[in-house]
């Protein structure tokens, strides 16, 4: 992996790198996976650029947390729209 990495012309820091496995099966591999004598951890979610991505590929967790997030950001909003001093031009834009 190293290896090829060099001959690409990237570098990558193994202690940032984390391992999903998606399977439609249920398959366990541990905690850590050693790879090139280097141990790399093993995980069952993160998110990427905002999508949370699942080892079972769950889409149902990714809706859950954007529409988490638009609930957030509404409700936070809320006491600006409803805000006599806003104007509404103001409110349409946001």
């Amino acid at each position: 992996m190293k290896r090829t990495a060099r001959e690409v012309g990237l570098s990558f820091d193994v202690n940032g790198t984390k391992l999903i496995v998606q399977s439609r099966h249920d398959t366990h591999i541990g905690k850590e996976m050693k790879i090139e004598g280097d141990m790399i951890e093993v995980v069952d979610e993160f998110v990427n650029l905002g999508t949370c991505i699942t080892k079972h590929r769950y889409e149902l967790q990714d809706i859950k947390t954007r529409i988490e997030q638009v609930s957030n950001t509404y409700h936070s909003l809320f006491p600006v729209m409803k805000s006599r001093d806003v104007h509404r031009q103001t409110k349409i834009k946001l």
